[in-house]
């Protein structure tokens, strides 16, 4: 197998055992997230029944082996989480290494029960597992593999939406259509159209034996990464940009969404959290602009932290980021939001570890205000003064995004051993 160095100049396997010699936390083995990217639908608008695509994936741990598990269902701050009217049936494949031309290398297909496809997934389920599959060559941490889809709905396919992900530069690539049957198969090679610029399909889950950190990540429009820009690396958001280096993920940014209307409705969601070492929540600025109390706020992130630790698993919780108006360049062009009171109020609980069942912070709220509970977005990026981390003052830009991520407010070294 392939050995990548680790960050002190040996194999990853050695860290780990470095790590271990030093009673540094080790997770046991568990059957758990080892790539990034992964992605709840969030959008069912286009009507496609027939489609193929690609996206790109990261390891973050070595794997000889995986599974997948696709998603016949779509989040969203109306519906919390519903089927998109019909049942769906996906193929898929990996290649790793990524061939000079994708279309044209080996391609190996996944099969559930023997055979490759997941059969008929019922209207708002989730596929079974797929088998294991035993890689051609085994992958090392930290490189880049591709996966393909092909997908025949009964009414619509579920896609994960993000302006600009689709660019045949980062390997990432969808076409669809309403017909159904339009496209062939193209899981095992094969031109694709990049027909669709926001709307690919991803696995909710890609797992396997492992012994390193995995994180599922609760969330609003921040945690999606509205206002982000899409770059190379993959991660969008206030969580993954800043964590997404070293750790798999599934990345549950809904937008609009509230925590509220989450544990309300989260069956579907909640069903994926055995897969991950840890639930890292970033909300509730939309409960906020619903009127939620303090109180309530912090009672809400409590109930969800107690669904994770129901769980086994490590909760942690970021603070709130500021919402404003005006002109975002300067301070005094910026007007505090009316419901500031409520969300310093519970930042301060999270910050004094008074939410229960929140184990650790991730102070995103302290990276990007002017100063403690201001309300006020900085205008400061990586040393140059008068720069906007927000375009429309309620999430990060790129620069704001940036600067979450090289503040270390959102620290992977708190998760564990990167």
């Amino acid at each position: 197998m392939t050995r990548s160095s680790g960050a002190l100049g040996f194999s990853h396997g050695a860290a780990d055992r470095w790590g271990r010699e030093r009673g540094l936390p080790v997770l046991p083995s568990y059957l758990g997230q080892v790539a990034t990217r992964s992605y709840a639908p969030n959008n069912i608008a286009t009507g496609f029944k027939s489609g193929n695509g690609q996206t790109f994936h990261v390891a973050r741990d070595e794997i000889s082996s995986l599974q997948v598990a696709y998603a016949n269902w779509y989040q969203s701050s109306t519906v919390h989480e519903a089927g998109p009217g019909g049942g769906l049936t996906i193929t898929a494949s990996i290649q790793y290494p990524i061939a000079a031309n994708p279309d044209t290398g080996v391609w190996q297909r996944f099969t559930w029960a023997g055979q490759p496809g997941t059969g008929i997934i019922p209207d708002g389920a989730t596929s079974a597992l797929s088998d294991l599959l035993k890689l051609l060559s085994p992958i090392p941490r930290g490189a880049a593999f591709l996966l393909r889809w092909h997908a025949e709905a009964s009414a619509q396919i579920p896609f994960w939406q993000f302006t600009g992900s689709n660019s045949a530069g980062y390997n990432q690539i969808a076409e669809g259509n309403s017909t159904a049957g339009f496209y062939s198969d193209k899981t095992t090679g094969g031109s694709i159209a990049s027909g669709t610029s926001a709307n690919n399909l991803y696995p909710v889950l890609i797992v396997s034996q492992t012994a390193r950190p995995s994180l599922y990540l609760l969330g609003d429009s921040r945690v999606h990464g509205i206002g982000d820009t899409f770059d190379a690396t993959g991660h969008t958001g206030e969580l993954a940009r800043s964590l997404g280096d070293h750790f798999g993920y599934l990345n549950m940014g809904c937008p609009s969404e509230t925590l509220q209307g989450w544990l309300a409705n989260n069956s579907r969601r909640r069903a994926l959290i055995p897969y991950f070492s840890h639930m890292v929540g970033n909300m509730s600025i939309n409960d906020i602009a619903a009127g939620r109390s303090t109180a309530q706020l912090a009672a809400d992130i409590a109930a969800a932290a107690a669904l994770g630790k129901a769980a086994g698993k490590k909760v942690l919780w970021a603070t709130i980021s500021p919402s404003a108006t005006g002109t975002w360049s300067t301070v005094g062009g910026q007007t505090v939001s009316a419901a500031n009171a409520q969300r310093y109020g519970v930042n301060n609980l999270l910050r004094a570890r008074q939410v229960a069942g929140v184990d650790d912070i991730f102070d995103v709220a302290g990276a990007v205000e002017t100063g403690l509970n201001s309300g006020l977005w900085a205008v400061e990026h990586d040393g140059t003064a008068g720069v906007a981390l927000t375009s429309d003052g309620i999430h990060a830009n790129y620069a704001g995004y940036q600067r979450i991520r090289r503040s270390r407010a959102v620290d992977p070294a708190v998760i564990g051993m990167t």
